[in-house]
């Protein structure tokens, strides 16, 4: 089941990562600017209760293996992979844009929570998760406001950057002022130096989140520093060379720098590698 899960999760995750932004609907949109924060806010969450959980966990586990060693799973496997099947057909229409209405998000989270617990079903019983929610709800709840509370220090911090970055200015001019009888500092454009060294100290990092639409124009690029393709194997066969001519330029004609991991336009939109040498274009952007 645990595997099962693994599976679903890592297609969703490929079949939708190289999803047109511009393209999809405000909803998908927000759910992929941010998504850093909601895996944060998951993970805090998922700490939280393991540790609270921790004195108890192996008397659950043990439950756990007891309750579902005999447990009938088929009837709760049908219904989640059914679901599962639903949840990508709806994710299709959103993510794509068809659909951005409010039934059809309400249709998306309904179809999402349906699969979730579906699979929990499969893996044991009812009143094994029934039991388990009834005697740690305090522990889940401990949890929830860890998580809440890390997602907020978080959003707090950003707002703080700007102050402590003139702070951070401030400080090392005075550091270096006993030493330079030349210093030269303007905070208004962030430089600081001497009259035979100058540095100028870029704003905040910054960032947007761009669609594969962006990548057919390198005018939509080069006011960027460097482009991060986190994943990027499966490009649509119509559209590969363009991204590829595209991101040559970027990178020897405008010197952007470019992150890149794992295989970079090796694929099409279906899955099957390129014909010929499938890391021709891998090879000519990268170099």
């Amino acid at each position: 089941m645990l595997s099962l899960a693994l599976a679903e999760g890592l297609y969703a995750t490929v079949r939708f990562d190289s999803v047109n932004v511009s393209s999809a609907s405000p909803v998908a949109q927000a759910v992929m600017a941010n998504s850093p924060a909601i895996l944060s806010t998951l993970l805090a969450f998922a700490g939280a209760f393991l540790l609270v959980l921790a004195p108890r966990l192996r008397f659950w586990s043990g439950r756990f293996l007891a309750m579902s060693r005999h447990h009938n799973f088929v009837v709760a496997l049908l219904v989640q992979l059914s679901a599962y099947a639903v949840f990508v057909a709806v994710s299709e229409r959103i993510f794509s844009g068809s659909d951005s209405n409010l039934a059809w998000i309400g249709l998306w989270l309904a179809v999402a929570l349906v699969t979730l617990l579906a699979l929990l079903i499969a893996l044991a019983p009812v009143r094994f998760w029934a039991r388990l929610v009834s005697r740690e709800l305090s522990g889940g709840s401990v949890a929830a406001v860890a998580a809440i509370a890390a997602w907020t220090i978080g959003q707090g911090a950003q707002q703080f950057w700007q102050p402590l970055a003139e702070w951070t200015f401030w400080l090392v001019e005075q550091l270096l002022a006993p030493f330079y009888d030349d210093l030269i500092m303007t905070s208004e454009r962030r430089i600081l130096g001497t009259g035979r060294f100058l540095v100028r100290i870029a704003p905040e990092c910054s960032f947007d989140l761009l669609g594969e639409a962006a990548l057919l124009d390198v005018a939509n690029l080069v006011n960027y520093d460097a482009l991060v393709l986190p994943y990027m194997a499966y490009a649509k066969a119509s559209e590969v060379d363009r991204i590829s001519e595209t991101l040559q330029h970027a990178i020897y004609r405008y010197g952007i720098g470019i992150i890149c991991g794992d295989n970079l336009l090796t694929n099409d939109e279906t899955g099957a590698a390129f014909g010929g040498d499938a890391f021709l274009r891998m090879k000519q952007v990268l170099g």
